[in-house]
């Protein structure tokens, strides 16, 4: 094919590539893809296998001849290479031959050296080049055993532009790293957490927020994600992480929470050790856009069923809930319809007695509150475990009782509609 072009380009108006879980014997062809027009470039591996050593190095080679048409007109604005892509030669040349970046991924390959990635400049420089890249607006660095050193007299990493951090590593190194930069115009900032299997996995949050609020404007931040590094989702190191976590006072926290305008909180585990209605209402001021909220406690819920209420009236674009309740004692019977957008919920249930009586009661609650609610997802008391299933069929009971529950709705919705009386 390639003698057949006679040198030109297989789509010379091509702006954007992106390539999944490639093999070997694809790198002539993908080779044959670049062009001078390209704006975007997306090489994706298989993120639970291997790559191979000759596929990393054409890859290399990708990266080298976008590199060379750099120097004519090629300007690339995003780059993302993911799974294991990152080899020292691909490293030495992405910030100096495209300075016209916006968008960049790197992931570095977990079980070697960070360091080792670099042929002819030092860590440090390599860092600063990237804050250097004046267009810089999205940045995401996966290094998960490894640390990117900085050494302490060199002045702060200043990324004037970037407005979107993720961020794969250990915890201590991810306190390390923020305490050397500076994101002036930061929105949105994710942890992808990598667990170590010698280290504790009881984490001192208040030293997380304590780094951000060095190196973020919390006015600035409308998006925090904490979650498990993808690749460590099945391991029995998450459950164990789970298990560990104590939490921190809600009220160490909270100073650094209400300067946040939130649309997304997102950390999947016990980050506080309680939470009650008092908590909850010192939030709801500054977070009436928050469309992505989990809420779990180390400690015993002591959010009762009647919080649903609250936080489908203080926060009235929320998609997304995840919380503890304590379902003991008087569930409501009855609640005023309301329309929200919430579509999905996931929720650990303590001392719920969970006899049909109490289930269809709660459900009905839920439903009257969440009217567009489509999924409710349950966690094992004790356990933060999915409930798979129960009483033989998928799901909890609360999520069957809930599914039953919209389909008896749906079916007076269509008869109302049809003018069919009931």
């Amino acid at each position: 094919m390639a003698s057949a072009l006679h040198g030109r380009t297989l789509f010379p108006n091509l702006q954007s590539l992106w390539w999944e879980r490639p093999q070997d014997d694809c790198i002539p062809l993908l080779q044959l893809c670049i062009t001078p027009r390209l704006k975007r470039l997306e090489l994706r591996g298989d993120r639970y296998q291997e790559l191979s050593a000759s596929w990393n190095q054409g890859a290399c080679s990708i990266v080298h001849q976008l590199a060379d048409l750099a120097q004519q007109q090629l300007q690339l604005a995003e780059l993302k290479l993911l799974d294991h892509f990152c080899v020292p030669a691909v490293l030495d040349v992405i910030p100096l031959s495209f300075p016209h970046l916006r968008t960049l991924h790197l992931t570095f390959d977990p079980l070697s050296d960070i360091g080792s990635h670099f042929d002819t400049i030092p860590v440090s420089k390599f860092l600063q080049s990237l804050a250097d890249l004046s267009h810089l607006e999205e940045l995401s660095l996966i290094a998960p055993l490894h640390l990117l050193h900085h050494q302490p007299d060199q002045p702060k990493l200043r990324f004037a532009q970037l407005k979107t951090l993720s961020i794969g590593c250990w915890f201590h190194e991810t306190l390390q790293f923020l305490s050397m930069a500076q994101f002036p115009s930061l929105s949105s900032f994710s942890l992808d957490l990598v667990l170590s299997p010698h280290l504790g996995h009881d984490h001192d949050w208040n030293l997380l927020f304590e780094a951000l609020s060095g190196c973020v404007a919390f006015s600035r931040l409308r998006e925090l994600a904490i979650r498990p590094w993808e690749k460590q989702k099945g391991d029995d190191m998450w459950p164990e992480f789970m298990a560990a976590q104590q939490g921190v006072e809600f009220q160490d926290l909270a100073q650094y929470l209400v300067q946040m305008r939130l649309t997304r909180f997102d950390c999947p585990f016990p980050i506080f050790r309680s939470l009650g209605m008092d908590d909850l209402k010192s939030l709801s001021p500054n977070w009436k856009d928050i469309e992505v909220l989990t809420l779990y406690t180390a400690d015993a819920a002591q959010l009762g069923v009647g919080a649903l209420r609250y936080i489908a009236t203080a926060f009235p674009k929320l998609r997304s809930l995840s919380v503890n309740l304590d379902v003991h004692g008087y569930i409501p019977k009855y609640t005023a319809g309301m329309e929200h957008p919430l579509d999905m919920m996931t929720l650990q249930l303590e001392r719920f007695a969970r006899r049909t009586v109490e289930v269809v009661e709660f459900v009905t609650y839920v439903d009257a509150c969440f009217p567009n609610l489509t999924s409710i997802t349950e966690l094992r008391s004790g356990g933060w475990r999915e409930v798979e299933q129960e009483y033989g069929r998928p799901g909890s009971v609360v999520s069957q009782v809930h599914q039953q529950v919209r389909f008896v709705r749906g079916r007076e919705r269509e008869r109302v509609v049809g003018g069919v009386s009931v």
